[in-house]
């Protein structure tokens, strides 16, 4: 049963990360590219840490900016330091949404002047009630204020 659960999990986010691909892919595909299995995805994300509890710190929220997908991960790019031994949530724009993915990171390899790029491993698509993401919008909106208004809108 355990092995099931898992496995139904992991096909979850493998469909998840999929679709994600085809969405933005569509625009995109050359007649020889359609077996890719990763490709560029350029895109802004929410990267939120854990804290010791296990809990995400929606109010330390921070963006970032993908780099490529595949059904198994992706990689984003960032420049402030990471607890490589934590996961990270990350919270992806759809349209008037917001999914958010609980990743495991694999690697991070700095690229120079403070940039990383982390590869991560997404285990479990993750939800959240509207008061837990009460947090997460008063960030989104005070980074808004403060980088300007080219920030995708992202809800609950």
């Amino acid at each position: 049963m355990f092995d099931f659960r898992l496995r139904t999990r992991a096909n979850q986010i493998k469909r998840f990360m999929q679709s994600r691909m085809n969405r933005h892919y569509v625009r995109q595909v050359r007649a020889g590219d359609r077996r890719a299995t990763r490709g560029a995805f350029c895109e802004v994300v929410w990267m939120v840490a854990f804290d010791s509890a296990d809990r995400p710190e929606f109010g330390r929220a921070t963006p970032a900016l993908t780099r490529d997908i595949s059904a198994d991960g992706l990689s984003i790019l960032h420049h402030e330091p990471v607890d490589e031994g934590r996961p990270l949530l990350i919270g992806l724009h759809n349209g008037d949404e917001s999914s958010f993915v609980r990743c495991r990171i694999e690697h991070v390899t700095p690229l120079g002047f403070g940039y990383r790029q982390l590869g991560l491993r997404p285990e479990e698509i993750v939800e959240f009630d509207p008061p837990e993401l009460h947090a997460f919008r008063r960030r989104v909106e005070t980074v808004r204020r403060e980088q300007g208004p080219g920030l995708p809108r992202m809800s609950g």
